[in-house]
């Protein structure tokens, strides 16, 4: 499990990002927890900082990939 913090996001930069996830074939669920190409996770926001933990992955993915993809989903 790895957690990721991005800070100065938006409401509407999550709804965007939303958007993005289930446009690539991915699910994100009521309860904010998403998955997409195997990767599994969830995310919160409080204020302005996005709380993303990631609890499960491919074997075969790196962290690094994950944290880029994360990035350019929501930041």
């Amino acid at each position: 499990m790895k957690k990721y913090k991005l800070r100065k996001v938006t409401s509407e930069k999550i709804r965007s990002a939303v958007g993005t996830i289930i446009n690539n074939g991915g699910k994100v669920y009521t309860d904010n927890t998403f998955r997409i190409m195997g990767v599994k996770g969830y995310f919160e926001l409080n204020d302005d900082v996005l709380i993303i933990t990631i609890y499960d992955k491919p074997f075969f993915a790196s962290w690094k990939s994950i944290e880029n993809e994360l990035y350019d989903f929501f930041a």
